[in-house]
């Protein structure tokens, strides 16, 4: 099992299992997604409050309203993902990202 931190940009159904997954085997999980809640193209704002239960009852942090602004490293290896906040930057510092942002538009 691999312990570590992992982000995932997205929060769709790929971003969901993702995280679901990660989770389940022990990794500390952050979705960050620009939406209102998980799902919105599909899930209403109820169905998403179900879910977006589950996931922080499991330990998942959600970011919803959030935009993945830029990625930095070096070598060839992304360690940090910046999300602009209205007051300061968020830079997530993680073992692993997942970019699950599917059809933007």
């Amino acid at each position: 099992m691999f312990w570590g931190q992992a982000t995932i940009v997205g929060g769709g159904y790929i971003g969901m299992e993702t995280a679901a997954c990660l989770s389940k085997n022990g990794l500390e999980v952050t979705l960050v997604f620009p939406e209102k809640h998980l799902m919105e193209r599909l899930f209403t704002a109820e169905m998403a409050a179900f879910y977006e239960k589950v996931y922080t009852d499991k330990g998942i942090k959600l970011l919803p309203g959030s935009l993945a602004a830029s990625f930095e490293g070096k070598d060839g290896h992304v360690s940090t993902l910046n999300v602009p906040l209205p007051f300061f930057v968020l830079d997530f510092i993680y073992d692993a990202l997942w970019l699950a942002a599917g059809l933007v538009g």
